[in-house]
């Protein structure tokens, strides 16, 4: 009777102590990581289950979904970059539920300043009165060129669309005086 007792008792504590585990809540912590548009996901579960991970706008539009089995915790980044500023979700779904924690991503200064289409412009003159415009820069972008004549008159202006590498001729044989090119990129930086 006593090893029934003890049996019976035991029996007990093993099932209260599964159910007590199995109704563990689910951990969802999301922050930053080492570069600001870069955010690390960490997840833990009470047992080993399919999860689901989404990511979704400020409109509820599923921009990543990934499901993954038999997972108790699992760290992951998330790069944002190239992603518009916003405000984001990341949703876990897993056996207890759904959590979910919001990100409020800004590009960096460092970002946006990557995005920046730098280039240089280089002027050589060619014969009878000609000369030769050539831009390279990385990536796309826009660059003002203007053409002053020898008493600073503005003889010739354009913006240019620059698509890695642009050369264009310049026939100022009418011209009067030494012509000067003056050439400035999108946020007025003079690059010649």
């Amino acid at each position: 009777m006593k090893t029934r007792n003890v049996l019976s008792t035991l029996v007990v504590m093993i099932a209260s102590a599964v159910f007590a585990f199995a109704g563990a809540p689910s951990k969802l912590v999301v922050m930053n990581a080492s570069k600001a548009e870069v955010f690390k996901v960490i997840y833990e579960g009470p047992t080993s289950a399919k999860v689901v991970m989404k990511i979704t706008n400020s409109n509820g539009k599923v921009l990543f979904s990934e499901t993954m089995n038999g997972l108790s915790k699992f760290s992951r980044p998330l790069n944002f970059e190239g992603m518009e500023p916003g405000v984001y979700n990341v949703e876990i779904t897993d056996e207890n539920g759904t959590q979910i924690q919001k990100i409020n991503y800004k590009v960096s200064e460092e970002a946006l300043n990557a995005n920046e289409f730098k280039a240089q412009a280089n002027v050589s003159r060619l014969e009878n009165g000609k000369y030769l415009l050539s831009v390279a820069g990385k990536g796309t972008g826009n660059v003002d060129v203007t053409i002053l004549d020898g008493n600073d008159n503005v003889i010739y202006h354009d913006t240019l669309t620059v698509n890695e590498y642009r050369a264009l001729v310049y026939n100022v044989m009418q011209v009067e005086g030494q012509p000067v090119f003056q050439v400035t990129d999108a946020a007025g930086n003079r690059i010649k």
